[in-house]
């Protein structure tokens, strides 16, 4: 008997709309509809930090950077979560 490798995920939307998830993030996106978020951090936070990154010339500059973006995450964290600590 030959098992199946792959278990899809899907998103039934309170519109009866079925959409299939790549995963569990991406089904918590869709089921939060998050997607518009999704496309704002894509469009305009990922080039900044792909700039920011282009511009490292030590170790510092590294870590000032990743302590920077760790401190996006954890404010996104603190959006999802519903404590809004901006």
């Amino acid at each position: 008997m030959k098992k199946n490798g792959k278990n899809p995920l899907y998103h039934v939307s309170a519109d009866n709309i079925v959409q299939e998830a790549s995963g569990y993030l991406d089904l918590l996106i869709k089921k939060f509809k998050l997607e518009p978020i999704m496309q704002l951090i894509q469009q305009m936070l990922m080039p900044l930090v792909t700039q920011l990154l282009s511009q490292v010339r030590t170790f510092a500059m590294l870590e000032a950077i990743k302590n920077w973006f760790d401190s996006i995450m954890l404010r996104f964290q603190a959006l999802l979560a519903g404590s809004v600590a901006l």
